[in-house]
């Protein structure tokens, strides 16, 4: 997503070098105070889902939702970037991670806003995942690495590289 929001990039780069200089300085206190890197992740996972579709439910009671019905026992499946990017929430498909910073986001129902599920039945590995995925972006910025990364498209699937 980055690679094809060059503005975003560079700001992030600027963020990571501010509040850390070397490996050693990656910490918890430093990770919370880079909330655009926090906001990039957020508005990433809104627009590709790691869990696009949620396990299957079946329905303990009749219910109705608009105009559509569901009986007891139907299965009922979730489709989470509907939820995220569907008509009548954000009804877009534009990177602004600039509407996690501003506040847009906090009106919404939260649990419209679930990537990783929710509930008790929730992924148990959803801070661990961004948190290693922020560790990563920094340590790329704070050592040379980054200078010797290339992204490489697969067919639709992009992946890192060294040069």
């Amino acid at each position: 997503v980055y690679k094809r929001q060059p503005m975003y990039l560079e700001q992030l780069k600027e963020e990571i070098q501010l509040h850390i200089k070397t490996e050693q300085e990656i910490t918890s206190e430093s990770l919370q105070k880079l909330k655009l890197l926090e906001a990039c992740f957020q508005e990433s996972i809104r627009l590709m889902s790691p869990a696009p579709i949620l396990v299957p439910r079946v329905a303990s009671q009749d219910q109705q939702l608009g105009n559509i019905i569901m009986k007891k026992g139907s299965i009922v499946n979730v489709n989470i970037i509907s939820l995220l990017c569907g008509k009548g929430l954000l009804n877009e498909k534009q990177f602004r991670p600039e509407r996690f910073l501003n506040g847009e986001l906090d009106k919404l129902d939260p649990m419209l806003k679930i990537p990783f599920s929710a509930g008790p039945r929730n992924c148990i590995g959803q801070h661990l995942s961004l948190l290693e995925a922020k560790i990563i972006t920094c340590l790329l910025y704070t050592s040379d690495a980054a200078d010797d990364l290339l992204c490489v498209d697969l067919g639709g699937r992009r992946i890192i590289q060294q040069k």
